[in-house]
């Protein structure tokens, strides 16, 4: 995933991305980012969130969060990527900003 990290856009042509997606919902959060943002955002936020899920065992806790968020209405990619990327460096708070 780091190497992914720094090149997310080659996430998006990938031979083995569904092997990276862990679950269905990852892989339909990814259809629904895919229509959200264009490519190029869909593709980094997916992978910020597969890189923090992977590094922070929160596989659940970060879909939950992704689903939340795009079904609220306007998801705003920035804010998406910042609140993920900050939930990168905080072992006690899950996505929901609930403490664990």
């Amino acid at each position: 995933m780091k190497g992914l990290r720094r090149k997310p856009r080659a996430f998006i042509y990938c031979t083995w991305q569904q092997d990276l997606l862990p679950n269905a919902p990852y892989r339909q959060l990814w259809q629904q980012l895919q229509a959200d943002f264009d490519i190029d955002s869909a593709a980094v936020l997916m992978v910020e969130a597969l890189y923090i899920a992977a590094t922070q065992d929160k596989e659940s806790a970060v879909a939950e969060y992704l689903v939340a968020q795009l079904a609220a209405g306007t998801p705003n990619f920035i804010y998406l990527a910042t609140t993920l990327s900050a939930l990168e460096g905080n072992d006690s708070t899950d996505c929901a900003g609930a403490t664990t």
